[in-house]
Order: structure tokens, then C-alpha cells, then sequence
């Protein structure tokens, strides 16, 4: 499996950033706004430190699918 890696600066503290990237609630499409619905997310298996996720984002026509486990 690929590995991707983010790299960001910012005055948002650590723990902020990681608790938004973690949230997969219905507020999930207000902190990233190229989700454009929790209609296209599929929380798999959530944990306390990790989840397994499927995103789809809009791009245009299409809806580009992404499989994340974190």
C-alpha cells in the first residue's frame, strides 16, 4: 500500500490539526470543504487511534474515491 505524507506549516496547534483529521462526524465536511458530502464517506472500523476510512471527493464530474487507513 502507497504511503502518503502531508507536510504543512501552520500556527494550529498538533493536537487540533490531528482531532479535525480524526473527526469523521457530520462536521467532517465543514473543516474540509473538498468533502463535499458525508454522503460519500464510509467509516469501516473507527478506534481511539486509528480508523479505516473510504472518502470520495468531487472533481468536477467525477468522484474521486480514496481508501485511508489511519
Amino acid at each position: 500500500m502507497p504511503t502518503v505524507r502531508v507536510v504543512a506549516e501552520t500556527s494550529v496547534p498538533p493536537e487540533r490539526v490531528l482531532a479535525a483529521a480524526h473527526d469523521f462526524s457530520e462536521r467532517r465536511e465543514k473543516v474540509f470543504p473538498a468533502v463535499s458530502s458525508t454522503k460519500r464517506l464510509d467509516v469501516h472500523e473507527l478506534g481511539e487511534t486509528s480508523a479505516d476510512v473510504t472518502e470520495g471527493t468531487r472533481a468536477g464530474p467525477i468522484v474521486n474515491w480514496e481508501r485511508w487507513p489511519l
